[in-house]
């Protein structure tokens, strides 16, 4: 099956500018895909997100729009948005192939221009 290398941890942007995070994996053959995930909670439950390449809101949440390419041969490895001011949160990375599938949880903190400390977001998982 195919192993995420390392794993994410936690990845920090900055309101209003761009931020890029990759989901790295070992694998033979190579994932035939990656698929990102964020975690949303609304009233109450919590709920994996597809992320895509274009924006959506709900009535609670706001999806910024994403793009995606290729890392190291594999398809939708690394996500990137122009500005991250809105990309706060946990994100699934899930690599998929014939063999099997392995994920990551990564988080983003975003901190904003005027603040001195990296916001922590407290939630259960």
């Amino acid at each position: 099956p195919p192993i995420l290398r390392p794993r994410l941890g936690a990845v920090r942007g900055q309101e209003g500018k761009p931020l890029t995070v990759t989901c790295e994996v070992d694998s033979y053959p190579l994932p035939s895909r990656i698929q990102w995930k964020k975690l949303q909670e609304k009233d109450g439950v919590t709920d994996l997100v597809p992320v895509t390449n274009h924006s959506f809101a709900f009535v609670f949440f706001v999806q910024p729009q994403a793009t995606f390419s290729a890392h190291n041969g594999v398809e939708d490895a690394t996500m990137e948005w122009i500005d991250a001011t809105e990309c706060a949160g946990f994100y699934l990375c899930q690599a998929i192939s014939p063999r099997g599938t392995d994920s990551s949880l990564v988080e983003v903190r975003i901190k904003g221009e005027y603040l001195i400390f990296w916001p922590i977001y407290l939630t259960q998982l």
